[in-house]
């Protein structure tokens, strides 16, 4: 049994995913976005559960490039661990681009890809209210208080009756006060596996009476802690992508393989395939390269005490 570990990420931090494949298999996995930025592709190979590894084995190739469908090649520039950045720049509309790895003898390539099509990149905005809930705790049922945090979906961008596909990243942290401004991250890791397996996905359909109009999807909630510290505070940090059909479907089935036991393993992860092929021996490989919109500002929440 081998461990597949899939990286979403941003240019800053990656979030693993760990589901299980047959073969070891080499995984590319990355996304370009409309921001201008250095953006992230990263390879790694699958693993044995036998040899106990908890995070990516990084791959190291002869040569990373984006190619888009006007014949540009961009080269990627090595970094560590099997990550390969992006120059700065930031994918236009109406063009297609696609990641070549050469490894070897072999090459691997996704499927060409493009923003995903919609009035305007939505803004990000986050909403934050009290809300008491049901939890278990040991075998009772106990009422606690606790914040929920949602995102405010935008009906107006859908174009041609057609879904729009979110995916959010949530980064938590804890620092010492006092906290470094909304300008300036306090928090390293997206998604911190070890925290939380949620992958924040939504699918927003078209619904002919609701156009003009917006409502909150739920991310997250949180308890309130039991004794508040006052010399903390619990920091969020949001990012929001919207996503290809094909990325959403892709993510989604990674999301059910998570789900279905309650853990990150389960043996239906090898026949989740991306767009990434290996066009030596034309068998389909593992990962996914998207083309996404990103919401131009991050959202920053500081909550005390928790």
């Amino acid at each position: 049994m081998l461990i597949l570990a899939l990286i979403i990420h941003s240019c800053r931090e990656p979030y693993e995913i760990n589901i299980v494949a047959e073969d070891q298999q080499l995984v590319v996995d990355g996304f370009i976005t409309d921001q201008l930025d250095s953006h992230l592709v990263r390879l790694s190979y699958t693993a044995s559960v036998l040899d106990n590894i908890t995070i990516p084995n990084p791959a190291f190739a002869d040569r990373v490039e984006l190619h888009d469908d006007l014949g540009t090649v961009m080269p990627l520039r090595a970094h560590r661990n099997g990550e390969y950045y992006t120059p700065v720049f930031q994918a236009e509309e109406e063009r297609a681009y696609r990641i070549v790895v050469t490894l070897g003898d072999e090459v691997y390539q996704s499927t060409f890809e493009s923003l995903p099509e919609v009035s305007t990149t939505p803004s990000l905005q986050v909403n934050v209210a009290t809300d008491d809930r049901n939890i278990v705790q040991g075998s009772a049922l106990i009422r606690r208080e606790g914040l929920v945090i949602s995102a405010q979906i935008d009906k107006t961008i859908l174009v041609d009756q057609k879904p729009a596909y979110y995916q959010w990243f949530l980064s938590d942290c804890r620092p010492e006060f006092p906290v470094r401004s909304a300008t300036t991250r306090n928090c390293n890791v997206f998604n911190d596996i070890t925290r939380s397996t949620a992958l924040y996905l939504h699918e927003d359909n078209y619904l002919a009476n609701l156009q003009n109009v917006s409502y909150s999807n739920e991310l997250t909630w949180i308890a309130r802690p039991n004794s508040l510290n006052v010399s903390r505070a619990l920091v969020i940090e949001i990012d929001q992508l919207l996503l290809s059909a094909k990325a959403y479907d892709f993510w989604t089935r990674v999301q059910n393989a998570i789900e279905s036991n309650g853990t990150i393993f389960d043996p239906t992860g090898a026949r989740i395939l991306g767009n990434i092929e290996n066009t030596t021996t034309g068998e389909a490989t593992l990962g996914f390269f998207g083309v996404y919109r990103e919401s131009a500002i991050w959202e920053q929440l500081i909550i005390p005490g928790y």
